[in-house]
C-alpha cells in the first residue's frame, strides 16, 4: 500500500512528461544590443532594446528585425531544444521523451538573446547567448520563502534491523515535502519530510513475487542550514529518520517452506548532507545523504545506518 501512494506523483510526472508539465506554450525572452537606441520588432510588435518579449514556443525560426539608426536588419532565431526536456526526462524515466515529442514545448530560441550587428549587409547575422551557462546566475533574496517538492529518484540503503544482520539495497522512487526560508540572500534553512523506498524499477510497474523478497524504506525529516554559490546549493544539518525493513513471503507455511513475514521497524538520530545543480528558475537535481548513529527505538543504542538518494527537487517561491 505505501508503495502504491508513492507511484502516484512519479505516474503523472512520466505520463505527462517533464517539458509538458514545466514548460507553457509561451515564454519571456530577453533581447539585446550593443547599439545605442535599437530596436526590435517581432511578431509585427517594435520593442526598445533592451526588452523582455513573449514569444511562442514553436519548432518554426523566429524572424526578429533589428532597427538601428543606420539599417534594419533581418535575423531568424534558430529553435533549440529546451534544457527541462533534456534534463528533465532524465530521472522520470524514458516515457516522457516520445510523449514531450507530440507538442512544440520542447523548443526554445534562448532565455537572453544578444543580437550583435556585426555586419549590417549580413541578412544571416550570428545570435549569441548573451550569459552562458554556468555564469548565469537565479539570485535569492533574504526573506524568501519557498515551498519544495522533490522525488529521492535513486535510493541507497544500509540498514541494521534489530535482532537481524546487517542489510544494504538499492532501488527506485520516494516523495517529500519542505520549505526553506533565506534569512541571507544566499543562506537558507530548509525542512524536508520524505520517504524513500527501493522500489525495483525505476518507473511504476505492476509487479508479481512467487519468492520471498526484502523490502526496505526510510522516512526522513531533516532540518539544514545552506549556502547558494551560483547554480550550486550546499548543505548540510541534522536528520530523524525512521526506518522499515521487511521480508515477505507469500507462500510461507511454517516450517516447512522459507523463511516467515516479518517487519523492523526503528528510529534514528543523525545528520544530513546535500548538494544540488540547478537547471533552471525551479529544477534541481542532487545528491542526498543521510546518516545517523544513535538508534531510540526499538532499543537505545549507537548504530550506524544510511540512506543515500539521487534527487529531483522542485521550488517555488511563495515570498520574496
Amino acid at each position: 500500500m505505501l508503495k502504491k501512494i508513492f507511484w502516484l506523483l512519479p505516474v503523472i510526472l512520466c505520463l505527462t512528461s517533464c517539458a509538458t508539465i514545466l514548460a507553457g506554450k509561451e515564454y519571456n525572452v530577453k533581447l539585446y544590443s550593443n547599439t545605442p537606441d535599437a530596436k526590435a520588432k517581432v511578431n509585427d510588435s517594435i520593442y526598445i532594446l533592451p526588452a523582455t518579449v513573449t514569444v511562442l514556443r514553436s519548432n518554426k525560426e523566429l524572424p526578429v528585425a533589428l532597427i538601428t539608426n543606420s539599417a534594419t536588419i533581418n535575423i531568424l532565431l534558430q529553435p533549440r531544444v529546451n534544457p527541462y526536456f533534456i534534463y528533465g526526462n532524465l530521472p522520470l524515466g524514458l516515457l516522457g521523451y516520445p510523449i514531450d515529442l507530440t507538442n512544440n514545448k520542447r523548443f526554445y530560441y534562448g532565455r537572453e538573446i544578444l543580437l550583435d550587428d556585426i555586419n549590417i549587409n549580413n541578412d544571416s547575422l550570428q545570435v549569441r547567448e548573451k550569459i552562458d551557462y554556468f555564469k548565469r546566475d537565479f539570485p535569492t533574496h533574504k526573506g524568501q520563502i519557498n515551498i519544495i517538492a522533490s522525488i529521492p529518484y535513486a535510493n541507497g540503503f544500509y540498514l541494521q534491523p534489530h535482532k537481524e544482520s546487517a542489510k544494504s539495497s538499492f532501488g527506485f522512487l520516494g516523495f517529500s515535502i519542505g520549505a526553506e526560508y533565506f534569512y541571507k540572500d544566499t543562506q537558507s534553512l530548509k525542512f524536508t519530510a520524505g520517504s524513500s523506498i527501493d522500489f525495483e524499477f525505476p518507473f511504476p510497474v505492476p509487479l508479481d513475487h512467487f519468492d520471498p523478497y526484502e523490502t526496505a524504506s526510510a522516512t526522513n525529516f531533516t532540518l539544514t542550514n545552506n549556502h547558494k554559490i551560483g547554480r550550486f546549493t550546499l548543505g548540510y544539518g541534522l536528520n530523524y529518520a525512521i526506518y522499515k525493513w521487511r521480508i515477505i513471503n507469500p507462500d510461507h507455511t511454517f516450517p516447512v517452506y522459507g523463511p516467515q513475514s516479518r517487519t523492523r521497524n526503528s528510529h534514528a538520530y543523525g545528520l544530513s548532507f546535500n548538494a544540488y545543480h540547478q537547471f533552471s528558475k525551479s529544477v534541481f537535481l542532487g545528491v542526498v545523504y543521510n546518516p545517523t548513529f544513535v538508534n531510540s527505538f526499538p532499543v537505545t543504542q549507537f548504530k550506524y545506518q544510511h540512506t543515500l538518494s539521487l534527487d529531483l527537487q522542485f521550488k517555488f517561491t511563495l515570498h520574496k
